[in-house]
């Protein structure tokens, strides 16, 4: 859409357009939106300001004030509307806690995940996620997208069936935001790639982790070791979560990460799980690396020792030697 069609479509008076794109417009801030003289500017990248009352921002932020809208409401008119403008990196966005109260009895679009840009084809998303150790072939393969509007990697989840249940985009700040409709608490990331002949399941936390530690099973096959992988989506396991794992197998090793938060949701995991499975629980001393906190950072070498430190849980935070 052209910059003009937006300025119409969101009630901005036009005085003149400049030989560069650029509109001068009568501000609809002050005085009333009826200024005398057009003071306000809009660039070709949306970006916007008025020299005389001072306001300025981005895309997001006119259609938000203009339209008496949240921001989020805000970009999610500007994706449907297919207006490809530049967005400043740093948005006020709403705490991930009041997002998902504000949307946990909405019902993901399917649809949107289209309009994400294939991770392939973005040169800086594509360097970050071979520098994570992911191929081309599974950025492929778990069709991992990149949102041009919040500067984010977007990981699509999907259901047992294959069918698009949420998005989880890793940016600046907050690190990881849940698209409206994600029900974090009621998804398993990776749940629509298990193989039924897999006795154990892995649970770990994030997105890369699923997708690296799935794909050392591949790689180097082990008969008592392989498992399949699914993630949490965050450090603590929900009652839901939980429910759906004891479906999926009856041997579950937890994998969460090697740190504060990881240790806490292990023991969350262990209170929700221990005596309907048979659980098992990684021992992250074993890896003498520095600075190593997931699964996704290990090499396949360091993954192998990790899991071969495993220990069965046999409660009151007792454990019984290796048990795999």
């Amino acid at each position: 859409m052209e910059i003009q069609k937006l300025a119409k479509w969101i009630g901005i008076r036009v005085a003149k357009t400049t030989g560069s794109g650029e509109l001068i417009c009568y501000c609809p801030f002050h005085k009333g939106g009826m200024e005398k003289h057009p003071s306000f500017g809009i660039n070709s990248e949306g970006l916007w300001n008025c020299f005389s009352c001072g306001r300025r921002g981005n895309l997001v932020h006119l259609v938000s004030a203009m339209k008496g809208i949240t921001q989020q409401a805000a970009i999610r008119i500007i994706e449907r509307k297919r207006l490809v403008f530049a967005i400043e990196r740093k948005i006020d966005l709403p705490s991930w806690e009041n997002r998902y109260k504000a949307t946990k009895n909405t019902v993901f679009d399917e649809n949107s995940i289209g309009l994400y840009d294939f991770a392939l084809t973005h040169a800086k998303t594509r360097e970050y996620l071979l520098e994570r150790g992911l191929t081309r072939e599974e950025m492929e393969e778990w069709d991992i997208r990149y949102d041009k509007w919040l500067k984010r990697i977007v990981f699509p989840i999907r259901n047992s069936r294959g069918r698009y249940v949420g998005a989880v985009g890793r940016g600046d700040s907050p690190r990881y935001l849940f698209y409206e409709g994600t029900q974090k608490s009621g998804c398993l990331y990776g749940i629509d790639k298990l193989d039924e002949n897999m006795d154990y399941l892995y649970v770990v936390e994030g997105q890369i982790d699923t997708i690296r530690l799935s794909r050392y099973f591949t790689d180097i096959p082990q008969a008592l070791t392989e498992g399949n992988v699914i993630g949490i989506n965050g450090s603590h396991m929900s009652q839901y979560q939980a429910n759906l794992i004891t479906e999926l197998s009856d041997k579950v090793i937890l994998c969460l990460d090697n740190d504060d938060a990881g240790k806490s949701g292990t023991m969350v995991a262990v209170e929700l799980l221990q005596h309907r499975v048979k659980l098992y629980i990684v021992d992250w001393s074993k890896i003498k690396r520095k600075g190593v906190k997931d699964v996704g950072d290990l090499s396949h070498k360091e993954m192998g020792k990790l899991i071969s430190s495993t220990k069965f849980y046999l409660g009151e935070g007792l454990y019984h030697g290796k048990s795999i």
